[in-house]
């Protein structure tokens, strides 16, 4: 586990007639790292607590999520760190998660679509929405293996895809299985 120096020592110094102080930080005294390894180096800068913490009040912190693999961008700029970062037992911190969070969709926002739209464990709500609201407004349904051409442009979503229940889950199908005609037309 990591170690930081933590020990602020301001030194007394005369020369002649003036005493000046000066500030240095005690490299031999150090606390164990709380974060464990779950701060990556790259965002550490000189192994300094300051990189993110201010020394005035520990609990501002100032850290540019765009040196990380997730810049915030959209919804996510106003979210609170503790909202992705912490886990909470009661009201109390159990642990912080930092490199060893995962980045995905599902783990913080509700799946609606009951994990239609995971494939190999990656997640794809990009292809239809953006960070800026969760329309789905980047959705194309002639990107689809189903575009809607003539009489098929003017139905309602619920004609095609229906909603499926399973115990007291409750999902809209839209990945149907048979696109063919006759699943539809008899």
């Amino acid at each position: 586990m990591r170690q930081r120096p933590v020990l602020h020592v301001i030194k007394k110094k005369r020369i002649g007639n003036l005493e000046l102080m000066e500030k240095s930080v005690l490299t031999a005294m150090r606390h164990e790292n709380i974060h464990g390894n779950e701060i990556s180096d790259k965002c550490f800068d000189e192994n300094k607590c300051e990189s993110c913490h201010s020394t005035w009040a520990w609990k501002n912190v100032d850290f540019k999520h765009n040196k990380t693999d997730f810049e915030l961008l959209g919804k996510h700029k106003n979210v609170s760190c503790s909202d992705c970062h912490f886990i909470y037992n009661n009201s109390k911190v159990l642990k912080q998660r930092f490199a060893s969070l995962d980045q995905g969709c599902v783990q913080y926002h509700k799946d609606i679509h009951f994990r239609q739209f995971v494939d190999s464990g990656k997640e794809f709500c990009v292809n239809c929405h953006t960070l800026n609201n969760w329309n789905p407004v980047l959705f194309d349904h002639n990107n689809t293996r189903f575009s809607l051409d003539g009489a098929h442009k003017n139905l309602s979503r619920t004609n095609c895809h229906k909603e499926i229940e399973k115990g007291e889950v409750r999902y809209i199908n839209y990945k149907i299985k048979d696109a063919a005609c006759k699943s539809c037309h008899s």
